[in-house]
């Protein structure tokens, strides 16, 4: 995200400016769309730039809403950009938020050996209630050198500590520390 969109929210985000000022601010911020050479009907440029204009206002607009009902504000986006989450779209901070990725999160993670993570990745760690706590009971259970994918897939199968404890007392054939 430019520095000069990132201003824009954060005015929106501290009330100095409206809604719709955002949307002509980010509006002015984009760039120019190239001229069709082949019109599907003649419209005058002015009438073409206020159709423009309208349907991206929406689109801003239902953005810059849902930023601001799940909390996504100048605060969130200084605190995420000092744990070097920088660069995200609006509808990333978005889904950050909404699934409980904090600054705190990720500092957390990045001290589990889990550092420069994408925001996808980190979204869908959160989602899947993969944490600190749960990378540290799996490896001292003994699954060490996880990545991503592994952690997510033990998350989403339910893999925790007291199931591999069971299985490897109650198969015929137990899981060693040295298989896993």
């Amino acid at each position: 995200m430019s520095e000069d969109r990132m201003k824009v929210l954060e005015l929106l985000a501290a009330g100095s400016i409206t809604p719709e000022q955002a949307d002509e601010l980010l509006a002015a911020l984009e760039p120019e769309p190239a001229a069709s050479t082949t019109p599907a009907f003649s419209r005058s440029p002015e009438a073409s730039a206020r159709r423009s204009s309208a349907r991206m206002s929406k689109e801003v607009l239902h953005r810059l809403t849902a930023a601001r009902i799940h909390g996504v504000d100048q605060e969130y986006i200084r605190d995420l950009q000092a744990e070097g989450i920088t660069d995200l779209s609006l509808d990333d901070l978005v889904k950050l938020r909404i699934h409980g990725v904090s600054a705190k999160y990720i500092r957390e993670m990045r001290d589990a050996g889990f550092g420069n993570l994408a925001a996808d990745q980190l979204a869908q760690l959160a989602i899947h209630g993969v944490n600190p706590e749960f990378i540290r009971q799996m490896a001292e259970i003994g699954f060490v050198d996880l990545d991503v994918n592994d952690l997510k897939t033990m998350a989403i199968h339910g893999m925790n500590r007291d199931y591999v404890e069971q299985m490897a007392h109650l198969a015929a054939d137990p899981v060693s520390a040295k298989e896993r």
